[in-house]
């Protein structure tokens, strides 16, 4: 079980099979929390369980989307600390993102942070609300 990290052209070398230069690689946390990097067919096989080009594409895209998410993931955080919108602050980056972020209604309990972009369903970072920081709403 993998969890996707990201997408990088800084690691050019795939630590599955050792492929070597490489455009980029996927960044992937292995069960151990072992970050470790693939190159985009060997992820698409660890995610989904085979080598075909449609996984490689499919790894490809979603890592590309976690790595938007996570760049954006500083000014989110900032305008968390600052007590401003973050996702008003994510919308100057890229009006593409949304921001899930606030206050449970039945029980006023503060909600994971969840970044999504453009028209995923599934967030490319999630932080568990204990780990936020302290001018959380």
């Amino acid at each position: 079980m993998f969890k996707v990290l990201g997408i990088t052209d800084e690691v050019t070398t795939c630590d599955c099979c050792g492929k070597k230069n490489l455009k980029c690689t996927v960044a992937l946390e292995n069960e151990a929390g072992e970050v470790v990097y693939y190159g985009r067919d060997c992820a698409g096989a660890a995610v989904h369980g085979r080598k075909t080009a449609k996984n490689t594409a499919a790894i490809s895209k979603y890592a590309q989307m976690v790595q938007l998410c996570r760049d954006v993931l500083p000014v989110v955080l900032s305008a968390i600390s600052k007590g401003e919108n973050p996702s008003e602050a994510a919308r100057k980056v890229n009006r593409n993102f949304e921001v899930d972020f606030g206050r449970y209604a039945d029980t006023g309990r503060v909600k994971p942070l969840r970044i999504y972009f453009s028209n995923w369903n599934v967030p490319g970072v999630e932080i568990p609300a204990e780990q936020l920081p302290a001018q959380a709403p």
